[in-house]
């Protein structure tokens, strides 16, 4: 193919997607997150309070996982990039098809345990080990669809942007109806709890679906791009890749830690479920002020500068609680505050993630879609179980005492409630922190570098076809 034909092609390089896309986009995310939302909030305080666990073997169990975690995300990554191309893109199917695997593996993790008549644990530890190979098949295939949809920079950010409002307002779907449940039905929390899972399940499988389909991949990969086993480690070991890994798995370990120990630390420490649902509402006010900033401040001041300056936010919203930590005034307007920092630095991750998958082509040739989305939902889920294993490791040590079921709420000793206020309030200041400061240090890639590689991958794509023979597929 001539160099005349390739001009006279509109490259898919530096196109923007639509509005229908963007509003697919938001619906695609949102669904993603629901069950990992109620996992990480919920699961374990149905384990110890309904299903009757002990809360140091969930603790113990969430870490072990985790650690298979490192092993089965990175090979699931090297899978997925290396599926075959369907007529739906290379990830779209697969997105759908883990939906709807991963929904029910959800609704086992939670009722498998208490439905069993026996060997409550095993199952368990069976249908938790699961949930990390389902939700694979469904968030690492989500999290490749922003650097595949578009390379131009604004259109990133705005995306990256829906992509964080999705996330929150998929986690609140699930989160603001839990406490009011519970609260109004306390001789029946099964019930309570059956509503929310069956329910988010449903919403998981509608919207992935509907927004996956609405959705289009325009960024191609060549068959010489595809990565060997032995370059997957060199790919996640550029500096890039683990500086935003480093940094983003503590800041949500602080956020993880936070949401598992919530319920326990309203109903233990401020012994007032129904306050929940007023921090749900400080924390849309405080996400709907900081949403529109975080664009702003990426496309001025780089992604760099906005996720650290977001980090920081978080950080002192934690440490103004150590100030009273059961004020309610004061938990409400931190809540405002933390939401605040969180919707600047979570949508700038994202964006952060596709311009890392830039990075890998730029500097190996290389799409890495997969892989570099691996570690996405490697920090997703381990957070979770490091978070996890902390809130029960922590509540075993500090002398947490389960209620027997139907016997409602029991008062906590000062040490249980300690461990409480330290997993809510003392771990999320200093991992906040430490996230910030370290991702200053190690992060190498500015407004300018950015702006130098998508020059050159959109340079290296034309001079080589790509682009007007994938729009002539099209």
């Amino acid at each position: 193919m001539n160099s005349k034909a390739l001009t006279e092609k509109t490259p898919l390089s530096g196109q923007k997607t639509s509005i229908l896309e963007k509003i697919a986009f938001f619906y695609l995310n949102a669904g993603t997150v629901t069950g990992s939302a109620l996992i990480a909030g919920a699961l374990l305080l149905f384990y110890t309070d309904v299903a009757g666990l002990d809360p140091a073997k969930i603790g113990i169990m969430f870490l072990i996982a985790r650690i298979f975690d490192g092993f089965n995300d990175p090979v699931q990554a090297y899978i997925i990039d290396h599926l075959p191309r369907t007529k739906m893109g290379r990830f779209r199917l697969y997105l759908i098809i883990g939906a709807f695997l991963f929904s029910i593996n959800f609704v086992l993790a939670f009722f498998g345990p208490y439905w069993a008549t026996s060997g409550k644990m095993v199952v368990a530890w069976i249908t938790y080990l699961m949930l990390d190979m389902t939700s694979c098949i469904m968030t690492i295939p989500n999290d490749c669809m922003l650097p595949v949809m578009t390379d131009d920079p604004k259109d990133r950010n705005l995306l990256a942007l829906i992509k964080g409002v999705a996330v929150t307002f998929g986690n609140l779907i699930v989160g603001m109806p839990l406490p009011l449940l519970l609260a109004s039905m306390p001789d029946n929390q099964a019930g309570a709890f059956g509503i929310v899972v069956f329910g988010g399940a449903i919403v998981m499988i509608v919207f992935v679906s509907l927004g996956t389909l609405g959705v289009k991949e325009r960024i191609p990969a060549e068959p010489e791009q595809k990565y060997t086993a032995r370059e997957l480690l060199t790919i996640v070991l550029q500096r890039p890749v683990y500086a935003l890994f480093l940094s983003y798995l503590l800041i949500n370990i602080a956020a993880i830690s936070s949401a598992t120990v919530s319920l326990y630390f309203f109903t233990y420490v401020v012994k007032n479920l129904t306050v929940m649902p007023l921090l749900s509402v400080a924390s849309i006010v405080g996400g709907l002020c900081g949403v529109p900033i975080a664009p702003i401040l990426a496309n001025r001041y780089g992604k760099r500068t906005s996720f650290m300056i977001g980090a920081l936010i978080m950080f002192l919203a934690c440490a103004l609680r150590l100030i009273n930590v059961t004020a309610i005034p004061l938990l409400l307007l931190t809540a405002g505050i933390t939401t605040f920092g969180s919707s600047m630095a979570h949508p700038i991750a994202y964006g952060i993630m596709a311009d890392n998958t830039d990075y890998i082509e730029f500097k190996l040739n290389k799409r890495a879609e997969g892989a570099v989305a691996s570690l996405n939902s490697l920090v997703a889920k381990a957070s979770a179980g490091i978070g996890g294993a902390l809130v029960g490791l922590v509540l075993a040590w500090t002398g947490y005492i389960a209620p027997i079921q139907g016997s409602g709420v029991i008062e906590q000793t000062q040490q249980a409630q300690n461990g409480i206020i330290l997993l809510m309030v003392g771990l999320p200041t200093l991992a906040n922190l430490v996230a910030a400061v370290l991702f200053r240090l190690l992060y190498p890639l500015t407004n300018d570098k950015m702006k130098e590689i998508t020059e050159e991958l959109r340079s290296r794509r034309i001079a080589r076809g790509e682009e007007a023979e994938v729009e002539a597929q099209a």
